[in-house]
């Protein structure tokens, strides 16, 4: 048999004053506020810069030219990323060594071959039936809601990576 407790009046407001204060201290960012992309031409010496908006939500993005087999090994990637987008030719490489370059939940968006001419309904199908028994076979899952047609979108599972490792 288990038995309920009922919180104290003075626990109930120790809860709301710690909610209160979470609310209270959240920071937002007025979108509006931030100049983007105004400048026409860069700054003295300054081929590339951030949009002041990544800048302000610390957001960082790293253009990948190795190829992706290389970036395995090097550890200063290791659980590096929290989002990652895939081409169609990058999708080549999903296997169970992909997940090390992400941080656990982290989003995976791969590109489909929805708008490729060339390929008949059923190839693209097809296509995208593979990609999702290659994410499972990494350790990926399928979010259940995508935001874009052309992509698929999968989530990063360490535990269940954890988990058949530990089977074998």
């Amino acid at each position: 048999m288990i038995k309920c407790r009922r919180r104290s009046r003075s626990q109930k407001k120790v809860t709301n004053d710690v909610e209160k204060t979470l609310k209270d201290t959240q920071q937002t960012i007025d979108l509006a506020e931030i100049e983007e992309g105004k400048c026409t031409e860069p700054d003295a010496g300054e081929t590339r810069r951030l949009l002041p908006g990544f800048i302000q939500a610390n957001i960082r993005i790293h253009l990948l030219t190795d190829d992706l087999t290389t970036l395995y090994k090097k550890s200063k990637y290791d659980s590096l990323f929290d989002i990652g987008v895939l081409s169609l030719q990058s999708a080549n490489y999903i296997d169970e060594k992909l997940p090390k370059l992400f941080k656990n939940g982290a989003k995976v968006h791969i590109e489909s071959a929805d708008n490729l001419v060339i390929m008949k309904k059923d190839q693209k199908k097809e296509y995208r039936e593979k990609i999702g028994e290659k994410c499972k076979e990494a350790g990926f899952k399928a979010a259940s809601t995508c935001p874009s047609s052309h992509h698929a979108l999968y989530e990063v599972d360490k535990d269940v990576l954890k988990a058949t490792e530990d089977l074998d």
